[in-house]
């Protein structure tokens, strides 16, 4: 029997969120994405938000990540990330070991951050470099936002910054790595060719993509195409 029911349970707690109410260090699930190469290993993203937020425009939210290696029979904890949120679309795998993910703003004193792992989720390396690129070129420190995370090699990759300066205009930056993520520099222009660097994990008709998820009523839908067996995990955490 899977523990992943368990795990969620325990990952939805944070202490992080305000205490004033009981319900306020409650998470609920608000995004999932299931990512995964091979039958045995997957990588399963989960975001959590309070269920009592500030208000209808403040819901703060953490990022988990869980890792299987027995196909799915036991789960555990890699990272639990909170600065912001995390959009699944700013999730990039280069290989079937190394992948990188940023996180949102979502409240004041919350900002790009970005995540990476050369061991598919086992172990995971955290930098502020976008946010301080950003800031560097006039940025508000308490607003700013990155998007289109993508990586050519192991090294170089290109990322869009966006925030506002002093007098409330846009600004818009493109940004570029030679060293995994750690440090940007602005560069004028994005090339052509960042538009062909896709996660291999977003590859729909690569059949190394063996794993998918459904929410369904009964819970958490889990399924690996490569035997085409269905798992239903029951929903630790609900809207309901």
């Amino acid at each position: 029997m899977s523990n992943l029911s368990e795990v969620l349970s325990q990952a939805a707690i944070n202490p992080d969120f305000p205490t004033d109410n009981p319900d306020s260090a409650i998470a609920i699930i608000d995004s999932l994405e299931l990512i995964g190469f091979s039958p045995d290993s997957a990588l399963l993203f989960v975001v959590f938000a309070e269920k009592a937020p500030l208000s209808s425009s403040l819901m703060r939210t953490h990022t988990v990540v869980l890792k299987t290696s027995d196909g799915g029979n036991n789960w555990r904890l890699t990272l639990d990330a909170t600065q912001g949120s995390l959009v699944k679309e700013e999730i990039f795998f280069l290989n079937e070991t190394q992948g990188w993910f940023v996180t949102q703003w979502q409240v004041e004193a919350t900002f790009p951050t970005l995540y990476s792992t050369t061991d598919f989720g086992e172990t995971w390396q955290e930098s502020s470099g976008i946010h301080e690129a950003i800031t560097a070129k006039g940025g508000i420190v308490s607003f700013t936002e990155a998007q289109g995370l993508r990586f050519k090699s192991e090294q170089e990759g290109i990322v869009i910054g966006k925030t506002f300066n002093v007098e409330g205009e846009n600004i818009q930056l493109f940004l570029k790595t030679n060293d995994g993520g750690q440090t940007w520099q602005e560069i004028n222009n994005i090339p052509a060719e960042y538009f062909t660097w896709n996660s291999i994990h977003s590859q729909v008709f690569d059949f190394s993509h063996t794993w998918q998820i459904t929410t369904t009523v009964a819970g958490i839908l889990i399924s690996k195409s490569v035997d085409l067996l269905a798992t239903i995990y029951p929903a630790a955490i609900s809207n309901g």
